[in-house]
């Protein structure tokens, strides 16, 4: 894990958009965050969220990563969220992206791994103090793509 800080502070008002989750997924990849697009750059508005998602999947899905997203409700502590996924995952000691707000009141990612918040890539360090926007906490683990498709699934159903 390469633990820095992102290129662009969040400035919604001027333009910009900070690049916290790219630094995020650049730190647990053990990359330099210029090497990994600002998914989030551009226009915030409806669908801009789910968009800047779909093009970080498939960035990971390019490099044979795909994400595993898992929710914790707004009713946890940060705290009792990393504890939890250090206790649980002892023997792997997993790096993941943690999404919540932060002091500055806008959602933020945090990198973690044994319990504790080991990068945050916010130029000011404003943590993650409460869930995001949406009520939850968002937990971002990295899977190998060849294990998620290692299984014969039934094709999509056209609707």
């Amino acid at each position: 894990m390469r633990p820095q800080k992102q290129l662009f502070r969040h400035r919604p008002s001027e333009g910009l958009f900070g690049d916290c989750h790219r630094t995020a997924i650049a730190c647990a990849l053990d990359m330099d965050a210029k090497d990994v697009p600002h998914f989030m750059d551009g226009t915030p508005g409806k669908g801009e969220a789910d968009r800047a998602h779909d093009l970080a999947e498939q960035w990971l899905n390019d490099r044979g990563l795909c994400t595993i997203s898992i929710l914790f409700p707004g009713t946890c502590s940060v705290q009792e969220i990393i504890e939890s996924v250090a206790n649980v995952n002892a023997r792997s000691r997993p790096v993941f992206i943690l999404g919540g707000e932060s002091k500055s009141g806008v959602n933020h990612s945090v990198v973690c791994c044994d319990g504790r918040i080991v990068c945050d890539p916010g130029q000011d360090d404003p943590g993650i103090v409460g869930p995001c926007d949406d009520g939850w906490y968002w937990l971002t683990f990295f899977g190998d793509l060849r294990a998620a498709h290692a299984i014969n699934r039934p094709k999509e159903v056209a609707a």
